[in-house]
Order: C-alpha cells, then structure tokens, then sequence
C-alpha cells in the first residue's frame, strides 16, 4: 500500500492492520475517524504526519506480512 496524505485512516487500517497499535500509541480514536485522512487525524491529535509515519515504518512487517498459502 502506498501511503500519502489524504490515505483513509480506515483504509490505512485494512491494509495494515497493525497501524491500530501506532493509533493507539498515539492515542488516536478509531471510532468516528475512519472516513478522515491521515493527516486530518495526526493535525486533530496535535501530532505531525512524519512522527505518525516513522511510528508506522516500525511496525514489525515480519508479523505483519503473511503469505498466501498455495
């Protein structure tokens, strides 16, 4: 997924879903923000986009990434 932006929170959050653990570090409520950008999030929350990136680029993508069966 190609992160920007005005990327979903709720989109962020389908395709990656351990971004609810960086939503929750940074106590970001879920509930009522899904239709809103990242951005619009981190600006509401008084945190800057690159501090909510640099969160997310330290999720454990081992954990993460999970291959389909074939």
């Amino acid at each position: 997924m190609r992160l920007n932006p005005n990327t979903k929170l709720g989109s962020l959050l389908v395709a990656i879903p351990s971004a609810l653990r960086v939503c929750d570090g940074f106590h970001i409520a879920i509930s009522g923000n899904e239709a809103k950008t990242i951005e619009e999030v981190c600006v509401e929350s008084g945190i800057t986009l690159v501090s909510f990136l640099e969160a997310l680029d330290n999720i454990d993508w081992e954990n993460e990434y999970r291959p389909e069966p074939s």
